[in-house]
């Protein structure tokens, strides 16, 4: 079995469950259709995906909300390139610290943040701003799955392991095979 991460991290922030998470939305992107102004929490693969998905469906007005750096993002140079070939704003050392539901909008509180000896802290000498969405979207990678151990079934990748790079991914995956193969052997 190898189907990714599906277990979202949490942010522990006030109102976060007003946010769809990555797994619902790509999922079910179709349903949010109508969604013109759309913020996407996380830097990552997973997180692109959901921002390429939302301009693929339209929406006129896309921002990722990253709490690091550009350089610190996990994807390719040519991947950020396409996004902002795309239109969709990446918003670097943002967090997002309180989520309001207002009829059919998400007020979101972001605070800027700083990096401190490779931690990412809030910035107390930076005012906390408001922006308002129609859809927000938390992709900030997840854990692994709390799966019960069966005869003759194999986890592999990033729900055995948690999120991972694509090289850990693929060596997990060859564990797999060659574990399946000792098993049908014996």
């Amino acid at each position: 079995m190898a189907i990714g991460t599906q277990n979202t991290n949490h942010l522990r922030i006030e109102g976060e469950e007003h946010i769809v998470s990555y797994v619902d939305y790509l999922s079910h992107f179709q349903n949010y259709k109508t969604a013109q102004k759309i913020a996407v929490i996380g830097g990552g693969k997973v997180a692109a995906d959901c921002a390429l998905v939302a301009h693929r469906q339209g929406a006129k007005f896309i921002q990722m909300l990253i709490r690091r750096n550009l350089e610190h993002m996990k994807m390719a140079e040519s991947e950020k390139q396409k996004l902002i070939s795309y239109g969709v704003e990446v918003v670097p050392l943002t967090r997002v610290i309180k989520i309001e539901k207002h009829s059919n909008a998400f007020l979101c509180y972001l605070s800027q943040t700083q990096l401190i000896d490779n931690r990412c802290i809030d910035n107390p000498d930076v005012p906390i701003r408001t922006e308002k969405y129609d859809l927000v979207i938390k992709a900030i990678g997840g854990k692994p799955l709390d799966a019960p151990k069966r005869p003759h079934l194999i986890y592999s990748g990033e729900c055995k392991d948690g999120a991972s790079t694509v090289v850990e991914a693929v060596a997990s995956g060859i564990n797999a095979a060659l574990n399946f193969n000792y098993i049908e052997s014996h």
